[in-house]
């Protein structure tokens, strides 16, 4: 016999790992502590001894090996055992046992023969086993893994076990022990011969009374004949969430037993016989994850699930019960939420703190406890759950929905109903009746102090709870006001302590129209309820402001400004020709006209003369109000083409005509409102000059065409509505300057003149039940203007010229457009004001212009105008041409 052969790893040695051992009747012993010894087992049927605590073994099986391989010495603790990856190999006998506190982890193709001839062996407490390769036997009563005694042992299979003889099995626990024992399938399981009984089942776990065993199964665990999974005598919890398989039917997938055992349904698992719960009280629970369970399989004789004795629901996912079962059939639901839509007369059902009880099926007794929660009915349309009896402890919660037919969610119960307690919740988001007692609650009786309170999660409503013999009520009721103050001179008793109505709760005039508005239409109609319902005050102010139309007043704002863009475009181009706004200096003559530019403009012929020239513009802005009228900010955009034609009498006096065409598109961000304004300009215009001052002015009639498109969206709402109108507008304008030469420079003192007629117009929106008619009133508003403008070369050719204008305008007449508005729904009319015309402002304008020929010029021109209550700034690019 050839000696041991010691390795401590304390030696040198040329090649420390992986040291080439041809195992032939020979023992290879480990030293303890921390020493390695590496291997490849190549041939021999030696064996490999780790013969203390503490041994680490990491071997390669090179092809061909046949060996009683590792063997851990008896009372050897904390061995670890690595079987690489590498060519598969045969063992008559076990290939590795250790003891406690060891782990087992193979990657290679083990195959074990001989009766008895376990692959995988622990002797001890808290050994893990991962299998990632493929460990089979092939000898009768052979387990893949064998864990022969202790407790606190895992068993991990990633890969495959197979048994191929009578009475084999993939995994054998012989005993769970006081702190249990764990076997985790990520992979194959099989049994793959006839058996009898129990003893060809794949997974055996043959706990004792009173110990407790968990498996999980992730992948299939299939046998020819036996069970794919069996219990023993202890506590047994086995949690499917992939597949069994039994192609014998003499036998359940899963038979677990006596003792208190637990089977888990995963929402995608299957299995192909059934499952049997076997003696004492048993458990089928559910809810790891989403799924149904249909409870007429849950039969002690021909069911998928035998000899059960109750149901729980478990985990956070959703789960639902459908079906029938008469038996009484105990039901917890522990957490998450269950569905019950089956009918169950005679199973009482439990729901604990945390958990929710949903649904539209029959139960018997029905116990809530604190914390736990009763929500019947559960699917899109209301329902009722019914119960033999029911009891509410102190701190559930019952939620019930309504809507706006008077209907609601309810409980029917067929006995007592105990109130100790608990809270109602109320869901209006699907409509509700005020004043409308709803039954929420019906009982033969009813006992206990009643519900502790009752919420809607609504502003402007408040729920009420009301009780006769039999049923219980919620009604939702309108706020009322704060109680009047005895003490309080300034409030005096009101006895009938009227409601909070949408106007009081309104903040801004058009919230404030809206509401009175909405409070006049029906409590039936389609807009006052949901406005009422929203949860706090802001969202119903919010709702106020995107019914209210604000954005059709603005528009009227917008084309007056539109109109006001015209008048100004004129007299720049009265300005240019007389030689003041492009910076030329004027004659120390008493006439308006320049001296000839460095850059010289068109030749002018003298005496009467008849001038053709277009412009294109394009202005951006925004303006932003900051008045207590709480309006939307509006950004627009402009563009525009003007033509005009002009004669000169003389050196002094000029007149022309022209037309103009500008679209504006605009957005009310804080309203959900657009638009776009079209209007059509016609003008006529003149200049002249008498005793150093230079005289401007002109009259413009506009048509205008309005298309606005609105969207509502708060909570329990979304619409939209679309309309459009036509309106004409007619203005006059007037400026008086006098320009002074200052070297390069031309100052200008002007005071300005403007007026801007707004006619009405009607609109009818098309949309849902937001959608509005309206007019927009008749808007008059005058302006006037008192600045300095300042122009001048910038370069030595005349080419770049600057422009600056600094002034003070002050508005009378009107300055808030407004509409008559009015609900398609119903209701009373309401008056809306737009973005207002400050009553004073300060006018910064500045600009450059470009000559890129004698008669084409590029503009640039930055105009703001802040005043007291808004400011607007717009940036506004131009391209002349002269004919």
């Amino acid at each position: 016999m050839l000696p041991a052969l010691r390795f401590d790893g304390l030696h040198s040695h040329a090649h420390p790992r992986l040291l080439p051992l041809a195992l032939a009747a020979a023992t290879f012993l480990c030293s303890t502590g921390t020493a390695l010894a590496d291997c490849i087992l190549t041939a021999g049927s030696g064996t490999v001894v780790a013969p203390g605590t503490g041994a680490r073994v990491t071997c390669q099986a090179a092809g061909g090996a046949q060996a009683t391989a590792i063997v851990a010495a008896p009372g050897s603790t904390d061995v670890q055992v690595v079987i690489e990856n590498g060519a598969s190999f045969g063992l008559p006998g076990k290939f590795v046992s250790v003891g406690s506190n060891s782990r087992m982890t193979n990657a290679a193709t083990l195959t074990t023969t001989g009766a008895g001839t376990h692959g995988l062996i622990v002797n001890g407490d808290n050994t893990t086993v991962v299998n990632n390769g493929t460990i089979g036997t092939t000898g009768q009563s052979a387990a893949s893994v064998y864990v022969e005694s202790g407790t606190g042992n895992t068993v991990i299979n990633n890969g495959t076990l197979t048994s191929g003889e009578n009475q084999g099995s993939g995994v054998t626990f012989e005993r769970g022990g006081a702190g249990g024992a764990t076997f985790i399938n990520n992979g194959t399981v099989r049994s793959t011969v006839l058996g009898f009984g129990n003893s060809a089942t794949a997974v055996v776990l043959l706990s004792q009374a009173g110990e407790s065993t968990l498996a999980i199964n992730r992948g299939t665990i299939s046998s020819d004949s036996g069970a794919a999974f069996g219990g023993g005598a202890g506590n047994d919890r086995f949690e499917n969430y992939g597949i069994l398989n039994r192609t014998d039917g003499d036998f359940g997938s899963v038979i677990l037993s006596a003792g208190n055992d637990t089977y888990v349904i995963g929402g995608n698992s299957t299995f192909d016989s059934y499952i049997d719960g076997g003696r004492d009280t048993d458990t089928v629970a559910f809810g790891v994850d989403s799924g149904s369970l249909d409870v007429s399989e849950i039969d002690s004789v021909a069911g998928r699930y035998r000899r059960f004795e109750r149901l729980e629901k478990i985990g956070n996912a959703g789960w639902t019960l459908t079906g029938t079962n008469s038996a009484a059939l105990p039901v917890a639901v522990s957490s998450g939420v269950l569905t019950l839509n089956a009918s169950m007369p005679n199973s009482p059902v439990t729901v604990a703190s945390g958990a929710t009880l949903t649904g539209t099926g029959t139960v018997g007794a029905l116990d809530i406890a604190s914390g736990g929660i009763l929500a019947p009915g559960g699917g899109a349309a209301l329902g009722t759950f019914t119960a033999s009896s029911a009891t509410f402890a102190s701190g559930s919660r019952f939620n019930v929905r309504v809507n706006d037919r008077g209907e609601s969610d309810r409980v029917q119960v067929n006995g007592t109903a105990t109130i100790n307690g608990g809270n109602v919740a109320v869901d209006v988001t699907r409509g509700y009746v005020v004043n409308t007692p709803y039954r929420i609650l019906t009982a033969t009786s009813l006992a206990g102090p009643r519900f502790q309170g009752v919420t809607a999660s609504l502003a402007l409503l408040q729920p009420v709870l009301s009780y006769d013999a039999t049923n219980v009520y919620v009604t939702l009721q309108r706020t009322a006001e704060e109680p009047d103050d005895p003490t309080d001179p300034d409030d005096p008793d009101d006895p009938s302590q009227p409601v909070v109505t949408l106007d009081e709760v309104g903040r801004t005039w058009n919230q404030i129209s809206t509401g009175l508005a909405l409070e006049s239409q029906s409590m039936r109609g389609p807009l006052l309820p949901i406005v009422l319902a929203q949860p706090t005050i802001p969202e119903v102010l919010i709702a106020l402001d995107l019914l209210s139309g604000e954005g059709y007043a603005t528009a009227t704002g917008l084309a007056a400004a539109d109109t006001e863009t015209i008048h100004r475009a004129l007299l720049t181009r009265l300005r240019t020709m007389d030689g003041i706004a492009l910076g030329a200096a004027p004659a120390p003559a008493p006439t308006a006209y320049a001296a000839t530019p460095a850059f010289p403009a068109a030749p002018r012929a003298k005496g009467q003369t008849l001038d053709l020239w277009g412009q294109a513009f394009g202005n951006w802005s925004r303006n932003g109000s900051r008045t207590g009228l709480g309006l939307a900010s509006i950004d627009s955009n402009t563009g525009g083409l003007i033509l005009g034609a002009e004669t000169t009498f003389d050196t002094v006096w000029r007149v022309g005509m022209a037309g103009a065409y500008t679209q504006t598109r605009f957005d009310l961000g804080g309203r959900l409102s657009s638009g776009t304004l079209d209007s059509y300009h016609a003008a006529l215009y003149g200049s002249g000059a008498w005793g150093g001052f230079a005289l401007r002015g002109g009259a413009t009639y506009t048509r205008h065409d309005l298309d606005m498109s609105r969207r509502a969206a708060f909570t329990g709402f979304s619409d939209r509505a679309s309309g459009g109108l036509g309106f004409d507008s007619a203005g006059a304008f007037a400026e008086i300057g006098y320009p002074v030469l200052i070297g390069r420079l031309t100052a200008e003192p002007v005071a300005n003149l403007s007026y801007v007629h707004t006619g009405k117009g009607s609109f009818t929106e098309d949309g849902g039940s937001m959608a509005l008619r309206g007019t927009t009133q008749a808007f008059d508003n005058a302006s006037t203007m008192l600045g300095l403008r300042l122009s001048g070369d910038l370069t030595d050719d005349g080419r770049l010229k600057g422009y600056s204008l600094i002034g003070w305008r002050h508005a009378f007449g009107d300055r808030l457009p407004m509409t008559d508005n009015q609900f398609l729904a119903g209701g009373d009319p309401f008056l809306i004001v737009g973005t207002p015309m400050d009553r004073d402002s300060l006018i910064v304008e500045t600009g450059l212009d470009w000559f890129v020929t004698p008669a084409a010029t590029l503009g640039l021109r930055y105009d703001g105008r802040y005043g007291e209550t808004s400011n607007s700034q717009s940036v506004r690019g131009q391209f002349t041409a002269q004919f």
